[in-house]
């Protein structure tokens, strides 16, 4: 079962149970997709502070496109450099034509359900 299955089926069955608000629904997802993102999946992964914080490739109009569990994980997928990655976060620029950054809660709740973390 995939990242998103799984957590959509988790959330199906939190809100079935009623014993939590509806309120705290996002709160809720956010952990769980923060659980995938550091590997309590897979027993745990790097935890080097820049692993454990998950990163995000943006459009020139702050969208979210992809959302990696670290900067471990994005430089291995699109086969860029970690530390090309991290100064282009530090700096706030753009690299390979998309900004990259760390990602916060609003940004994981606005990203589309189809771009979730690998």
């Amino acid at each position: 079962m995939n990242q998103y299955r799984a957590i959509s089926k988790l959330m199906k069955d939190i809100e079935e149970e009623g014993i939590i608000p509806p309120s705290l629904f996002p709160l809720i997802r956010f952990y769980l997709k923060m659980s995938y993102g550091v590997g309590y999946d897979q027993g745990g992964m790097d935890v080097s502070a820049h692993s454990k914080k998950p990163v995000g490739k943006f459009d020139e109009n702050n969208k979210v496109i992809q959302v990696y569990s670290g900067i471990k994980e994005a430089a291995r997928i699109t086969h860029y450099s970690r530390s090309s990655l991290s100064l282009a976060i530090t700096n706030g620029s753009f690299f390979k034509g998309y900004l990259w950054k760390w990602i916060t809660v609003k940004e994981y709740d606005d990203a589309d359900q189809e771009f979730f973390m690998y």
